[in-house]
């Protein structure tokens, strides 16, 4: 009898023993996925700009307008000081200044517009490569990460130049 009841505490006992480290382990595997070192995608954003080539066309693009506009203010200077009045060089100063605000205007436009899709581009790119990196589409700054990070900078700059291609295959 004390044998039996010997056997049957042991048993319960190594029951107990087997259900405990079960739960151990999952409490323990539960901890360390939500206690472990996330990894943080960082991008040099400098280093992204200067190579990508969409980046640099619109960047020589809108500096051309604006040299363009810079042209048009000299020779309305010009035609404004050819004035014989102070009435006509009034009359052309409101005409220049007027048809020189309508092309800034455009310009700011133009600009607003092309770096959008720069920076969409980039965005794009970015969290896509994250994502295949990290698990996550939060990527920051370079600089604002100490430590813990993956760099996907290089990543990204060959993401935008397959995309680029694929849409100069488009065209």
């Amino acid at each position: 009898e004390i044998q039996k009841e010997a056997l049957y505490m042991a048993n319960i006992n190594y029951k107990n023993v087997i259900v405990g480290v079960i739960i151990f382990l999952l409490l323990g595997a539960v901890c360390y996925l939500m206690f472990k070192p996330q990894q943080v995608a960082v991008l040099d954003i400098e280093s992204v700009v200067s190579s990508y080539d969409k980046a640099l066309a619109v960047e020589k693009e809108i500096g051309e307008k604006q040299q363009e506009l810079v042209v048009f203010l000299d020779k309305a200077k010009n035609e404004i000081n050819k004035g014989k009045t102070e009435k006509e060089k009034a009359e052309l100063d409101a005409k220049y200044t007027a048809e020189y605000n309508k092309k800034a205007s455009e310009l700011v436009e133009y600009s607003k517009k092309e770096i959008e899709a720069v920076r969409n581009d980039i965005t794009a790119a970015a969290q896509k490569v994250a994502k295949k990196k990290t698990g996550s589409d939060v990527v920051y700054e370079i600089k604002a990460v100490v430590a813990g990070n993956v760099d996907i900078t290089e990543d990204v700059k060959a993401e935008l130049a397959k995309s680029n291609k694929e849409t100069e295959a488009k065209k």
